[in-house]
């Protein structure tokens, strides 16, 4: 009986905290005008591929650095500066005085697969960004890359799919300059 009238008493202090937190909140924060949540876009999906004139190991090594992405990247791509190691290591890009940092999800070479998140706060029109990369083989000496992307857009949900239209195709582009397979 001790026992369970100390994890009542417990129970009302915890609650008595929560309240009392939030009340201070509240105030702290009551000039601004009331709080309400935030309007949510709907998840919209994203995917490009393509077929690579290339070995899907060749297409892997490069598209699975996640540290290289400047190799490979779109021209306007000046910097990458990796945090960390492994999953959870965080990716620094800068280029055209914009920079984005992206914190690798996940990394699976033996299925040729990664997947990464976009940080915010960020410039671009989308937000709760998550992408994947696919590398899988097509037969033989090429591949298959299909780049994915899951996000809420900011605005018009074409203009994100617009945007990442472009910038996977000018990405898929970097790999085959970085392979020789298309001019510098």
């Amino acid at each position: 009986l001790a026992h369970e009238l100390l994890q009542a008493t417990h129970a009302q202090e915890a609650r008595r905290a929560s309240i009392t937190w939030r009340v201070l909140q509240e105030r702290r924060y009551a000039h601004l005008g009331p709080v309400t949540a935030p309007e949510t876009a709907a998840r919209t999906d994203f995917a490009l591929e393509r077929t690579l004139a290339a070995p899907v190991d060749v297409v892997w090594e490069i598209l699975g650095d996640f540290g290289a992405a400047v190799r490979w990247g779109a021209p306007a791509m000046e910097t990458c500066v990796v945090e960390g190691v492994g999953v959870g290591a965080v990716r620094s890009l800068s280029g055209q005085g914009l920079t984005v940092r992206e914190r690798l999800l996940a990394h699976d070479p033996a299925t040729r697969r990664l997947s990464y998140s976009i940080l915010e706060p960020h410039p671009l029109p989308f937000a709760d960004y998550v992408t994947t990369i696919e590398v899988r083989p097509q037969g033989p000496g090429s591949c298959r890359v299909r780049w994915s992307a899951t996000y809420s857009p900011k605005g018009a949900p074409e203009s994100a799919s617009g945007l990442l239209a472009k910038v996977y195709d000018a990405n898929i582009a970097g790999v085959l300059r970085a392979l020789g397979l298309i001019a510098a």
